[in-house]
């Protein structure tokens, strides 16, 4: 089981600190996943896209969890005509990896 804050984990909101000293920008990110819902964690001094990556951790750790168990499975090993790409996972982690980067869809 997980010791993070379950997913999904979105970044919300943009504070800008100190505007005569820098312009510290924060970005909040907060849970709305099953379990403890709001704050998680504040990403004072990071850009935007770093903080889409931040919240996106989750996703991506259990999206990768997917794919090694898959692989780990056997299921495409003596198959050459099928490859991890023609499985659901990947279309998933496709669409995490736009999401984390902040790509359109």
């Amino acid at each position: 089981m997980s010791k993070h804050t379950p997913a999904p984990w979105h970044v919300e909101g943009r504070t800008v600190y100190g505007a005569k000293s820098g312009h510290i920008i924060s970005h909040g990110i907060n849970s709305h996943g099953d379990g403890p819902k709001g704050y998680v964690c504040n990403t004072s001094g990071t850009t935007e896209a770093d903080a889409r990556l931040i919240a996106a951790a989750p996703r991506l750790l259990e999206e990768l969890q997917r794919l090694v168990a898959i692989a780990d499975s056997g299921q495409f090993r003596d198959r050459a005509e099928l490859s991890i790409a023609a499985h659901p996972a990947y279309d998933d982690a496709r669409e995490l990896i736009k999401s984390a980067t902040g790509e359109t869809k």
